[in-house]
């Protein structure tokens, strides 16, 4: 296996209008949203390593996003990484909203629960970037990545062992999708 596969931009893999359908998805009650907060499990008042909202968007009625995502993601792990995967995680639709929101650094292969391990994380602006500041998806793998253009519709998809984070919102609302592609352990 290898794992120095660099993370890959994807540009105007959804239009606008797809991404405002997803975003309508908020706003019309079929995701419900909740602040989502965490710390490392094993420290008691520990400081967070995020603090934005987010909600699940399940296949039910939405199965054109998980059929695009799909065909973006086989196409990557066919070129790039030859893994094992065998289906998704509901996909997570993410708001950064309060000044200061934001994600540190985590890799998301080891969920920690009775599912099988995540090996393929995508994830999908949906805002334009004229709507806020910060909020930067960075990556550090074999190199250090913050220089991905953040325009609405582009993807950016990395295996799921590398390390990343999301910088602090500094104004406006940043929405994403992220996506988690799963299979069987490594060998």
């Amino acid at each position: 296996m290898n794992y120095r596969i660099d993370p890959q931009y994807l540009p105007n893999v959804f239009t606008s209008e797809e991404c405002d359908r997803i975003v309508s998805l908020e706003s019309l009650g079929e995701i419900d949203i909740s602040e989502s907060w965490t710390a490392t499990p094993k420290d008691v008042g520990a400081i967070p390593i995020r603090k934005s909202y987010n909600g699940w968007i399940k296949p039910d009625n939405n199965e054109w996003i998980y059929e695009k995502m799909t065909n973006v993601m086989t196409q990557f792990n066919d070129k790039c990484c030859k893994l094992d995967v065998r289906g998704w995680e509901s996909f997570q639709y993410t708001v950064y909203k309060e000044v200061g929101d934001f994600y540190d650094w985590h890799v998301d292969h080891d969920t920690g629960q009775d599912m099988p391990p995540r090996k393929i994380s995508l994830s999908l602006q949906l805002t334009d970037p004229s709507e806020y500041e910060g909020s930067e998806l960075q990556i550090h793998h074999t190199r250090f990545y913050d220089d991905f253009p953040k325009n609405k519709g582009d993807i950016i998809i990395f295996p799921s062992w590398c390390l990343h984070r999301v910088t602090p919102l500094v104004s406006g609302i940043r929405r994403s999708l992220v996506a988690w592609a799963m299979g069987p352990e490594l060998k």
